[in-house]
C-alpha cells in the first residue's frame, strides 16, 4: 500500500529542524550484503548518491563502476554507478 503522508524528523540531535529523514535498507542484489541506514529524501535529485564507504561494506569494488561526472552543491565530483535496491520503511511505526 503506497503511503503518502511521512512526518519529518529530528535525525541527529545537532539539527533541530526536522526534515524528510526515512529508515532505509540498502542491498547488493548480487552479493546479498546490506545496511540500514537512514537517508534524507532530496526531491530534486535524478539520481540516488550514497558515501562511498557504503561501496565496501555492500561488496561493491567502488572504483570498479560506471564512472560519471556529477554536480553537487560542493562543486563537480565523480561518482561510481553500482546496482542496489533501495527498500523504505515506515517511520511512523517509531513514533
Amino acid at each position: 500500500m503506497p503511503i503518502s503522508d511521512f512526518p519529518f524528523l529530528k535525525a541527529f540531535d545537532s539539527d533541530p529542524t526536522p526534515r524528510p529523514w526515512l529508515f532505509v535498507r540498502i542491498q547488493n542484489p548480487n552479493t546479498g550484503s546490506f545496511l540500514s541506514t537512514i537517508g534524507l529524501v532530496d526531491t530534486g535529485a535524478d539520481e540516488c548518491c550514497l558515501p562511498a564507504t557504503f561501496a565496501g561494506l555492500l561488496g561493491h569494488d567502488l572504483a570498479a563502476g560506471t564512472a560519471k561526472t556529477i554536480n553537487t552543491g560542493n562543486g563537480c565530483t565523480t561518482a561510481y554507478g553500482h546496482t542496489c535496491t533501495i527498500d523504505i520503511f515506515d517511520t511512523r511505526l517509531l513514533l
